[in-house]
């Protein structure tokens, strides 16, 4: 008889900043083993104990070297998927995305806790969203 292999699903609580320069939006560019090339905006995970404006400050700042301002939120949504660590759980994120401001003036860096596979911090014209690969997909429809 084969062995079924239950999968577990958790549900974490994540943050994204919308960062807009002109026409130009702050993403994280990420580069994968298997030649995969994702962006994606800024933010990351809540912990235990955290608001989510905290959250937001600080996986903005881990990330980018960025101290921003939150103006209000943009949008909610959720997706599901494997974790790269265990293949039998899925996490399941709600995803809070809010339009910020960055404080003083900026060159997009590296912050001093990057996210894994994070190989830089980079400003994306708009018209250019359609030509790259945003995660989660349906980013696109929340920055165009």
């Amino acid at each position: 008889m084969p062995r079924t292999i239950s999968m577990q699903t958790q549900i974490y609580n994540t943050v994204k900043a919308i960062i807009f320069n002109a026409d130009d939006v702050l993403l994280i560019k990420k580069e994968y083993e298997d030649g995969r090339t994702l962006y994606t905006l800024p933010g990351g995970s809540q912990n235990p104990g955290e608001t989510l404006a905290e959250t937001l400050k600080r996986e903005v700042y881990e990330e980018t070297a960025a101290s921003i301002s939150i103006l209000d939120i943009v949008k909610i949504y959720e997706h599901k998927q494997v974790s790269n660590s265990n293949p039998q759980l899925i996490k399941h994120k709600v995803e809070f995305v809010f339009r910020c401001h960055i404080d003083g003036a900026y060159s997009a860096t590296m912050g001093s806790h990057p996210d894994p596979h994070q190989t830089a911090v980079v400003w994306i014209n708009q018209q250019a969203l359609t030509e790259i690969n945003l995660y989660p997909a349906g980013l696109k429809n929340i920055l165009l």
